[in-house]
Parts: structure tokens; C-alpha cells; sequence
């Protein structure tokens, strides 16, 4: 994964992600899941491009077992998307990149956000 992805745990999402001043991506995601193997790198590429306009953040469902269960994480991956801490948009399971990018430009062209 690049810089611009950054792994969070429980401890930290509440800073990270809920009190962001700009949107936020987040993907649960597991190291076993082929699927999201497949989607990294349209991931990478995505939160390359969107850099200082949407934060990328992963959470492993493994080791925060307790923060999927919060957001009701049945399949992986599951993107969700957040602005100033609200629940936006969420997607998952064998999606493709075309929802991704949906999602990315989704949070992109709300207001008060430029790229």
C-alpha cells in the first residue's frame, strides 16, 4: 500500500476518521481476502489521486474485531464513506472498481470540498 493509505485501529478512528476536516474513506478488509488483494491497487491509485482531498484508511477485521462489529461488518471488503464524522455511503462485497471510483468522486463533489 502507499503513504496515503493509513492503517487505523479502534483507538484511533475516533481522531482519524470521525473528526476529520475532509472526507474520509474507510475499507475493512482482511490480509486473507482475495478480493480485496484484488481491489488494492485500484485503492492505491484512488487515494493517490485524491491525496489532501480524501484521507484512505484500512481497518484489518482480524485485529479490530470489535470496530467491524460496530459498523455491522458482515462481508469484506466494505468501503464506507465519512464526512465530518457522519456515515455517508457504504459499499461492499465483490464490488468492482467502477463503484469504488463511484465512491471516491461521491465524496469528492460534496460541498466544501475541492481537489
Amino acid at each position: 500500500m502507499l503513504d496515503s493509505i493509513l492503517k487505523t485501529d479502534r483507538r484511533e478512528f475516533e481522531a482519524e476518521v470521525r473528526e476529520s476536516a475532509i472526507p474520509v474513506v474507510v475499507e475493512f478488509r482482511a490480509d486473507w481476502c482475495d478480493h480485496c488483494q484484488e481491489l488494492e491497487p485500484v485503492l492505491d491509485e484512488l487515494a493517490d489521486t485524491y491525496e489532501g482531498t480524501i484521507r484512505t484508511m484500512t481497518v484489518d477485521i482480524d485485529d479490530e474485531s470489535r470496530l467491524a462489529n460496530d459498523y455491522h461488518i458482515a462481508a469484506i471488503p466494505t468501503f464506507i464513506g465519512f464526512h465530518h464524522g457522519n456515515m455517508l455511503k457504504r459499499i461492499s462485497g465483490e464490488l468492482g472498481a467502477e463503484a469504488l471510483e463511484e465512491l471516491f468522486e461521491y465524496l469528492a463533489n460534496l460541498p466544501h470540498v475541492s481537489s
